[in-house]
Order: C-alpha cells, then structure tokens, then sequence
C-alpha cells in the first residue's frame, strides 16, 4: 500500500511537471499550497510529510516549462506574511 501510494505520487508528479495544459489550474495550485503550508506552520501542527509533498508540488510546477508561475509569486509573499 505504501509503495503503491509513493508510486501515484511520483506519477503525479511528473505529470504535474510536465503537462502543458495547467496553467488555468495554476491558481488553484498556489492557494492549496499557501493554505496547506500556513495551517500546518501556524498552528503548530507541523507534519513533515504533509510539508515534503507540498514542497515536491511546488518543486514539480516550477520545472514546468509551460506554466508561467511568477504571476502567482506575489500571493505566496502575501500569505507568507500572515503567518
């Protein structure tokens, strides 16, 4: 089970990494991103499984060569800031 699941990740990412067709969904993305770190940054409820995978996400949208992602870096900054 476990290694089926690092396996649908993986997959996912590597979609994620490649896919030309995301960049309507960028958005979304970057607001599941910025709440999935600041719930568990702020209320002390840091798993660092939930932290690596949503690392390796971001890490997977950046090699993205067809999405555009520096639009969204401001709304990173923004919620950063209200940690």
């Amino acid at each position: 089970m476990k290694n089926e699941r690092k396996s649908k990740r993986t997959q996912a990412l590597r979609v994620v990494s490649s896919s030309p067709g995301l960049q309507p969904l960028l958005p979304y993305f970057v607001h599941h991103f910025t709440t999935t770190v600041n719930i568990h940054l702020s209320k002390n409820r840091t798993s660092l499984d939930v932290l690596r995978c949503s690392l390796q996400f971001v890490i997977a949208i950046l090699m993205n060569q067809y999405l555009d992602s520096e639009l969204y870096l401001d709304q990173v900054k923004k919620r950063k800031n209200k940690i």
